[in-house]
């Protein structure tokens, strides 16, 4: 899995590994394996846990996951 970081609604960094979907010989997209390994709060300068975390998890994977089909 290859590691890097994505800004998220401008006031967090998200670091996540992830590895491309490909399916088929016209390598049409599909969904890509996505782990959101931390969240980090830049306006309050720490990490973000627990219940924040995890409501935040779907939203962040998603805009990824557009990101990555972006690329």
């Amino acid at each position: 899995m290859t590691r890097d970081s994505y800004t998220y609604d401008f006031d967090y960094e998200v670091s996540y590994a992830y590895e491309l979907g490909y399916s088929g010989s016209n390598r049409a997209p599909e969904e890509h394996e996505i782990e959101v390994l931390s969240i980090w709060d830049n306006y309050e300068n720490k990490p973000v846990t627990g219940y924040e975390f995890n409501s935040m998890l779907g939203n962040v994977e998603e805009e990824i996951n557009d990101y990555l089909n972006n690329l």
